[in-house]
């Protein structure tokens, strides 16, 4: 595994010049929040500003969110998510509804002293169906994601190396299978602030569009808006 990371960093791919793709809007998402000061809801809009799905926050008196409810634009109810925390207020567990399939499924998280969650359980129908064991560089920041199936065998593998700005600043991410090659590429511009303006995401494989995320802020330093754009750049 250390040979590994560090064949990751000698892979190091140069800062890529996205910037000056052509991008068109996709749609864009809304953030409220309540006296608190936490986020109690999401509105999801596509590129013509019509409603696609809202969702809702609710947290116990200890400020953890425990619940989210899912809608689409017809105010159906989509999905609901429940959620439970242990004394140190860490998420244990998670449940998942989901009204749309008429399926449920949990998730059981598993911390290291950091606090950092270094192992998740996905299960359907009672029954373990994968591991997630997840690892961090000194930042706090994920670098390794590894799945195994029910019978613990490796079945995928990304590693994710991050590179930061003299402030500490997150500013370029780079996913990698086990393999050594690139998958995704992540590019973070900040404001003077120090909070995320842009990011921008670059895809690989050639599955999917690369795309650019706007983002607002209130005067409190909140998130409250983000806009979403996809390339239509002619090789795309």
């Amino acid at each position: 595994m250390i040979n590994l990371l560090i064949l990751l960093v000698a892979f190091s791919t140069p800062n890529e010049n996205i910037q000056t793709e052509k991008y068109k809007l996709v749609g864009n998402r809304q953030y409220t929040y309540n006296n608190k000061g936490l986020r109690s809801q999401k509105i999801s809009f596509d590129s013509e500003n019509e409603l696609e799905k809202t969702v809702f926050y609710f947290y116990d008196e200890n400020r953890n969110k425990i619940k989210t409810e899912k809608y689409l634009a017809n105010d159906s109810l989509l999905a609901v998510y429940e959620y439970k925390f242990n004394k140190q207020n860490r998420k244990i567990s998670s449940t998942k509804t989901d009204f749309l399939r008429n399926k449920k499924s949990s998730k059981h998280y598993f911390y290291n002293k950091l606090g950092q969650k270094i192992v998740a359980e996905y299960y359907s129908k009672g029954k373990l169906v994968k591991k997630v064991n997840y690892a961090y560089n000194k930042y706090g920041h994920q670098t390794e994601y590894l799945v195994y199936n029910s019978k613990d065998e490796l079945k995928t593998a990304y590693y994710t190396e991050n590179i930061y700005d003299e402030f500490g600043n997150l500013v370029q991410k780079y996913k990698r299978n086990k393999d050594t090659k690139l998958l995704k590429t992540n590019l973070y511009i900040y404001n003077n602030k120090s909070q995320i303006s842009e990011s921008l995401t670059v895809y690989h494989t050639g599955k999917r569009s690369n795309s650019k995320r706007v983002y607002t802020y209130d005067s409190q330093g909140r998130k409250i808006r983000f806009d979403k754009f996809i390339s239509i750049n002619d090789n795309k």
